[in-house]
């Protein structure tokens, strides 16, 4: 009927009020009717006071701790009653329009829809997230999209359960790392949304909408139901990685996701968590490890966990060696030992979960991690 709401906008907020009422003004610009519910994590700098004082009169579900971006989105999913749920952060304003677009392309077999995000000066923040040859989700910047050949190729997908064996194509080893007169993999030197990487043009002859491997977390477009068949939002991240494990789970079901390039955002990125932070590259260190646990094939895995260990102890003495370029250690907070130390210890004390969660993720596939792998990883 005209006018039914088939969206709930949820807007997760910490802290967010130099910022949110930019995002809930743009909300409210929208040309398609929708829902906004507004989770605050416990909040103290007045940001409860400017969402009661919005004039969109915002759903608000203020929890009494901060839950991270992820724990929000949980708690957000248990209360949605749309057919579609859109993720959208505090710090994001939509173009109008912006909801309209996604909600075209969230066609049949489709999933989840990524946004176009812009940085202030309008040069393109994300146009979904591909999956690099290590396992990290790496924000898209290039104009030109490689073209699904998509779900024809996880339809001949390995069965989910089949024990790890070695594949047709040659995957990095993590030999580099154990040896410390190598250089460090330039890879792990930055992760998730600090890296971005343009793909090369679509294949001649494919044909359909630009399809990412997958979407960035700031502003999207789900299906409620599927999005809880999958297992919901994995709250124990906190923030970060949410979204790629996410993408992830709907691959291996057989879904899609693919890009609205109209769905336009202008994002500030990382109000919240100040990018380049200690927290954030514990965050993404970490929540990579778990995703590739619970959703990669078992040898991508354990090797990158596996490397991951041994950069971390080759650290110490490489820095006691004469210093070259090829043996120079990044300043950054995520090559610091004492950090590589905590994910390490958090990985490894929530393995027995990750497994259980892996088998579960298992049971639910229709398409094999190999075949997931294969299609994605360095596209």
């Amino acid at each position: 009927m005209p006018g039914a709401v088939s969206t709930t906008v949820v807007v997760v907020t910490w802290r967010g009020a130099d910022h949110v009422t930019a995002c809930l003004d743009a909300l409210a610009a929208q040309d398609r009717p929708h829902a906004t519910l507004v989770v605050d994590n416990a909040s103290r700098d007045g940001t409860a006071a400017l969402l009661a004082a919005h004039p969109s009169a915002p759903t608000v579900l203020r929890l009494d701790r901060n839950v991270g971006y992820a724990g929000a989105l949980a708690a957000a999913l248990a209360r949605v009653d749309t057919p579609y749920l859109a993720w959208l952060n505090d710090d994001a304003a939509p173009a109008p329009g912006w909801l309209a677009a996604l909600e075209n392309a969230l066609r049949p077999g489709v999933a989840a829809v990524a946004s176009r995000l812009e940085h202030p000066d309008g040069t393109m923040q994300s146009a979904g997230v591909r999956l690099t040859r290590d396992g990290h989700g790496a924000d898209i910047t290039a104009e030109a999209l490689p073209t699904a050949e998509a779900a024809s190729n996880t339809a001949e997908a390995l069965p989910p359960a089949e024990a790890a064996s070695n594949t047709a194509e040659a995957l990095p080893t993590a030999e580099a790392a154990t040896n410390t007169a190598e250089a460090l993999p330039p890879a792990e030197a930055a992760t998730n949304t600090t890296q971005a990487f343009p793909l090369p043009e679509a294949a001649s002859g494919t044909a359909g909408n630009p399809e990412p491997f997958g979407f960035c977390g700031g502003a999207a477009l789900l299906r409620t139901d599927v999005l809880r068949a999958v297992g919901g939002v994995p709250a124990a991240f906190f923030c970060y990685y949410e979204d790629t494990d996410t993408a992830w789970r709907l691959r291996l079901a057989g879904h899609r996701v693919v890009l609205a390039p109209a769905a336009r955002v202008r994002h500030l990125h990382g109000a919240s968590t100040r990018p380049g932070s200690t927290g954030f590259h514990r965050w993404n260190e970490r929540n990579r490890l778990l995703m590739l646990l619970r959703c990669a094939p078992a040898e991508v895995a354990l090797r990158e966990l596996a490397r991951f260990a041994a950069i971390t102890a080759a650290l110490p003495l490489r820095r006691t060696l004469p210093r070259t370029p090829r043996r120079a250690v990044p300043d950054a907070a995520n090559f610091r030992v004492g950090l590589r130390c905590r994910v390490l210890v958090e990985v490894l004390g929530r393995l027995p979960a990750s497994l259980r969660q892996r088998r579960a993720i298992g049971r639910r596939a229709t398409a094999g991690r190999r075949a997931v792998w294969r299609t994605w990883a360095g596209r």
